[in-house]
């Protein structure tokens, strides 16, 4: 079962019964726990992300139909077996508040990854959106349509770690607003 964005979960259609439960995700992996659901039952996992991700300031809406912000990346746990190198970096940019690797902008976002995102961890990043394929010479730029509209943003920062079967998670930075500029 999914949480929220927010890591709470609320389901009203479970049984009563004995269930095992395994929290998943970009964290040091969890024990399963049996949970007797009979009424209503709350319960908190506490985690050890992988990595952390921390925003520097605000975010900076630019004249030109862009956003840059700036974000420190670092590890969250001190398990040297779950501390893989930064593998790709993503300011991830949607037109809802439900942005993540899996639901943004491909026009809006940007990617790095490579050369592009060596020495971020314990550094302050700084990124501007509408760069799909990375900043880079050669590299489509895109921009924000001439009129003032909504979006939301987050930073998304994973390793090559597979957890539990999973590859390609992300931890995330909270949510932000952001309004573009008419131009």
């Amino acid at each position: 079962m999914y949480c929220k964005q927010d890591g709470t979960f609320n389901n009203s259609k479970v049984f009563k019964g004995e269930y095992g439960v395994t929290p998943e995700g970009a964290f040091v992996p969890l024990q399963e726990e049996i949970i007797t659901i009979k009424g209503t039952v709350e319960k908190t996992f506490e985690v050890e992300p992988l990595l952390r991700v921390k925003w520097i300031g605000e975010p900076v809406v630019n004249a030109n139909g862009t956003v840059t912000v700036q974000v420190e990346i670092t590890r969250g746990t001190s398990n040297a077996s779950y501390q893989q190198a930064l593998q790709e970096v993503w300011l991830f940019v949607s037109e809802t508040d439900y942005v993540f690797s899996g639901s943004h902008s491909t026009t809006h976002s940007t990617r790095l990854s490579g050369a592009a995102q060596v020495g971020a961890l314990g550094a302050t990043l700084t990124i501007t959106s509408g760069q799909p394929s990375g900043p880079g010479t050669g590299n489509t730029q895109n921009y924000f349509p001439n009129y003032s509209r909504k979006y939301f943003i987050r930073v998304g920062a994973r390793t090559n770690m597979t957890i539990l079967g999973q590859s390609n998670i992300f931890n995330y930075s909270t949510i932000k607003e952001i309004t573009s500029q008419a131009r």
